[in-house]
């Protein structure tokens, strides 16, 4: 964010809380998104991991509003860690990735996917 409060990222965010599991340091942990794009995500974490670092990420959304696992898509690559801070008075860690060496014909099936967690969140936010 800028200064000003306007956003500065090229690719929109859009706002969803998604299962993700991360394979870092041989061990796995599990977390929830906070916002995801095509590009990259940022989560919660119940560690800190140093800026730069590597770790394997698997995001899974649901493509309908059933939420069922047959009606959802999975992405597992690697990601490069961008930011890491300690949220206030919790026990948890913010962190930021980007998606590394992610092949062209898979950024747009994650740009296809990211269009329809954003259209189903839409959908659940005028429900409400």
């Amino acid at each position: 964010m800028s200064e000003n409060g306007q956003e500065r990222r090229r690719i929109r965010r859009v706002h969803a809380n998604l299962g993700l599991k991360i394979q870092y340091n041989g061990k796995t942990y599990k977390g929830d998104t906070i916002d995801v794009s095509e590009l990259g995500a940022s989560c919660t974490l119940d560690l800190a991991i140093p800026i730069f670092d590597s770790m394997q990420v698997c995001l899974t959304a649901p493509l309908s509003d059933d939420g069922s696992s047959e009606n959802s898509a999975s992405l597992e690559t690697n990601a490069i860690v961008v930011s890491c801070r300690k949220q206030s008075h919790q026990d948890s860690y913010r962190v930021g990735f980007y998606y590394d060496e992610l092949p062209s014909s898979e950024r747009e099936r994650v740009k296809d996917w990211i269009h329809k967690v954003r259209s189903l969140h839409r959908r659940g936010l005028s429900e409400s």
